[in-house]
């Protein structure tokens, strides 16, 4: 029995053969890695698959030991590399520092001289144009001196003219007030027209029931704290005011609306417009709602007209009692 176990054992152990080399590609190659060191002297070799086994490990410690090492070496290498660039960029930086403080300063100094001499042309254009103002107004005001002598003396030849013709021409008393009677009648004539004027705009803008005597009565009481003139000069001034407050009152926009007739319109207008665009929206297939309509845009038209209708009357008054004011006081005066 144990001999046939043994010729068991004997026939299963491999067949020894010689190592192969190991290829240049090979981790375990003699180029990327150091000798493999041999197993000690005297050291019993296990035949079979455990002996390689062993010599695998053997591989693997050597080839460890050598990737430490070539690690340690490439580490070495790449901080003498980091230092050496390190040194570089400081001596790249240091001069471009140094270029840059030059050309700093060159810039600089370059500013300062086209400074200087943009200085020295201001100065210069400055100092030309102080003297050719100068010089201009030198001129302009001996040119203004010659003109306010001319004009001067031809004032006092036109002043001395005027009064020897004034005085040459001068009408008799008489005369004087025919002339100032003329005028008086003129402007009297004119202030009754204006009051005609007046008068006919009133019916047409205040309701009759409104007496045309209590503006006549505000002006009179107005007239009695004012002070009455008797120069011409005032007369005709007041005809002049009469007649500008007459046109203002025709010019009343309000007033001038009723006045015009233009309001008996508007509520026709209003009414059509309403019943149109509803029958419209409508489709003419219904006529209360326009009929509603029309009868809400009366009302409504009418209602507006009211109020702006008495606005008028109050606008048309005030303007009436200045005009009878400014017409009593023109009448005091050629009284």
């Amino acid at each position: 029995m144990y001999e046939s176990s043994g010729a068991f054992a004997r026939m299963t152990d491999p067949i020894p053969q010689q190592p192969s080399p190991p290829s240049p590609s090979s981790p375990l190659s003699p180029s990327s890695s150091p000798a493999i060191p041999p197993t000690s002297p005297g050291a019993p070799r296990s035949p079979g698959l455990f002996g390689r086994e062993e010599a695998i490990v053997d591989h693997l410690r050597a080839f460890l030991a050598s990737y430490a090492d070539r690690t340690a070496r490439a580490e070495e290498a790449r901080r003498e590399q980091t230092e050496a660039a390190a040194k570089k960029h400081r001596l790249a930086t240091a001069r471009a520092e140094e270029e840059l403080k030059r050309r700093l300063l060159k810039a600089d100094t370059q500013l300062a001289e086209a400074i200087e001499q943009l200085d020295a042309q201001f100065t210069e254009r400055r100092a030309h144009l102080l003297k050719d103002l100068e010089t201009r107004l030198a001129a302009q005001q001996e040119r203004y001196e010659r003109r306010g002598e001319r004009i001067e003396r031809e004032y006092r030849e036109s002043v001395w003219l005027a009064e020897t013709v004034l005085e040459s021409s001068k009408p008799k008393p008489g005369q004087e007030f025919d002339a100032l009677c003329k005028r008086l009648d003129a402007g009297c004539k004119s202030l009754a027209e204006y009051e005609v004027f007046v008068a006919s705009l009133w019916p047409k803008v205040v309701p009759h029931k409104e007496p045309l005597e209590s503006a006549e009565a505000e002006s009179a009481d107005t007239l009695a704290h004012l002070s009455i003139p008797d120069d011409p000069e005032t007369f005709e001034t007041l005809c002049e005011d009469v007649q500008q407050r007459a046109h203002a009152l025709d010019r009343l926009r309000l007033p001038g609306f009723f006045r015009s007739g233009l309001a008996m319109f508007v509520a026709p207008v209003v009414v059509a417009v309403a019943v149109l665009g509803v029958g419209f929206a409508t489709e003419w297939t219904q006529w209360k709602p326009a009929v509603a309509a029309g009868g809400a845009a009366f009302i409504l038209a009418v209602g507006l007209l009211i109020p702006l209708r008495r606005a008028a009357a109050r606008r048309f008054r005030k303007a009436r009692r200045e005009f009878d004011s400014q017409l009593a006081h023109a009448r005091a005066v050629a009284e």
